[in-house]
């Protein structure tokens, strides 16, 4: 009895040992991100937007080649919208003044390769450093809509003939194509072999953004004054102080295989 004790004890120690001693390797990975992505102040069409929301989703599938490194392409999926409000006075003694609201969206495709490394800190949290590149392409819509009212028409002293008006202006398709390269640093969390959590950071990017649009013009006697020129090409570098774009996500191993020691 007592030996069959010591040897059940035995076996199980040893079957304890292997398991904390296994260690799971993908061959590839997956990785779904969403970031509330913005432009720089370089790429806004819209002078002084009052409001801008964008959302990003990008679909990563990377192959490991050695190590902890991996290569792959990505896919995105973005949309944004700006708006911004400007007013002109007509008539300064009678109070007439017109508001343009201008709205600018789009939304945009993009596709690219990327290479990312794996830092293992323990054996649920790893560090990643990720080089991509990406080009996007859209096509957008932009409208502006003029707003005529009077502080004082309705007023006793005012003598003057006065009728609100609220009409499209201008309504026009424009072409953006977009290509950037980025530096990003992340942190990813093993739930267990088979799912992970990630956040990424954004710390250098370069991006070139150009726009073009149709001849559509601007339907109002101030013309070009009022008007927000679509056709516009930037480029340049913008780092996380500035543009801090975070995604989280999740992260997939594909192709596991377990090794023991």
């Amino acid at each position: 009895m007592k030996k069959f004790l010591l040897g059940s004890i035995f076996c199980l120690a040893l079957l304890t040992h292997t398991a904390d001693a296994q260690e799971y390797h993908s061959r590839w990975i997956f990785i779904s991100e969403f970031s509330p992505s913005f432009p720089t102040d370089k790429a806004k069409i819209l002078e002084n937007p009052y409001q801008s929301q964008s959302l990003e989703w990008r679909n990563s599938l990377g192959m490991r080649i050695f190590g902890e490194m991996f290569i792959g392409f990505n896919v995105t999926f973005r949309s944004y919208n700006q708006k911004e409000t400007a007013i002109y006075p007509d008539n300064e003694p009678s109070g007439i003044t017109s508001t343009y609201n201008y709205n600018l969206e789009n939304k945009l495709f993009g596709m690219g390769p990327f290479l990312t490394k794996f830092f293992e800190v323990s054996p649920n949290f790893y560090l990643t450093a990720t080089v991509l590149a990406n080009l996007e392409q859209g096509r957008g819509k932009q409208s502006i809509l003029k707003d005529t009212n009077c502080q004082n028409c309705f007023e006793n002293t005012a003598n003057v003939n006065f009728t609100g008006e609220s009409n499209v202006i201008l309504n026009r398709e424009f072409k953006e194509l977009v290509l950037y390269g980025n530096a990003e640093v992340g942190l990813i969390y093993l739930i267990n072999p088979s799912l992970a959590v990630n956040a990424n950071l954004m710390l250098f990017r370069y991006e070139r953004n150009s726009s073009r649009s149709g001849k559509s013009r601007v339907d109002d006697s101030r013309g070009a004054e009022v008007d927000r020129k679509v056709n516009v090409s930037n480029r340049g570098i913008s780092h996380v102080m500035e543009r801090p774009i975070l995604r989280i996500g999740i992260v997939i191993p594909l192709g596991l295989w377990e090794s023991r020691y």
